[in-house]
């Protein structure tokens, strides 16, 4: 969809003869977001695809039909169990949703664990942007927590599933947003990931290394 989509902006773009400043002026985004978005190299929010069509005085609708025309492939889903804190930052980037599901509990010191892990997560909104260090030294001191999360009986598991998501623009009208990425983040305990699932197998699995 990103490659669609950044096609038909530059086209737009062009034809106003505009150039890649006066656009993100326009729509309010910065300059370095209106060309990764052309090049394919960012998937564009809903907010920022409403954002683009009003500074293009187009409808959403119609600035995704390029997309909404390609082959859609059926929702796909695969459950991640990191092995480190760097395969964790991976599995949680490049999505355009984000879900955080921990399980509720009075243990305090799981509690404390997951608002760790929660901070550190969130450095996948910015993955592509940090240096090969910067990404080495999150992922080292998330795995850190990782082991002791894991060693206190609690587990990481994270769930990408890419299908149609839906939004509307201003009036009303529904977008179909083919090719969604959302990431769902589970903090639960072992014990009950294996008696809600019964598929203790998938966590050893997994542990071995995700299939791709």
């Amino acid at each position: 969809m990103s490659n669609a989509i950044g096609k038909r902006i530059r086209e737009l773009r062009e034809k106003k003869s505009w150039t890649q400043a006066t656009l993100a002026e326009a729509s309010k985004l910065s300059e370095r977001t209106v060309r990764r978005i052309e090049a394919g190299g960012v998937h564009p929010s809903a907010e920022t695809v409403l954002s683009l069509a009003g500074a293009l005085d187009i409808g959403a609708i119609e600035l995704t039909a390029l997309a909404d025309q390609e082959p859609k492939p059926q929702a796909k889903s695969r459950l991640i169990i990191p092995r480190d804190g760097l395969e964790l930052l991976n599995a949680v980037s490049g999505c355009h949703a984000f879900k955080f599901c921990p399980e509720a509990t009075d243990d305090e010191k799981a509690s404390d664990l997951i608002k760790v892990v929660l901070d550190f997560v969130e450095y996948g909104e910015i993955w592509d942007e940090l240096s090969a260090a910067q990404k080495y030294d999150a992922g080292h001191e998330l795995t850190k927590h990782l082991r002791e999360f894991e060693a206190h009986g609690w587990a990481v598991f994270v769930e990408r599933r890419t299908g149609t998501a839906r939004t509307t623009d201003s009036n009303g009208k529904e977008i179909p947003l083919p090719n969604w990425i959302i990431v769902s983040l589970f903090l639960v305990s072992q014990k009950s990931f294996f008696e809600q699932t019964n598929k203790q197998h998938v966590f050893q699995t997994a542990k071995a290394g995700p299939s791709q």
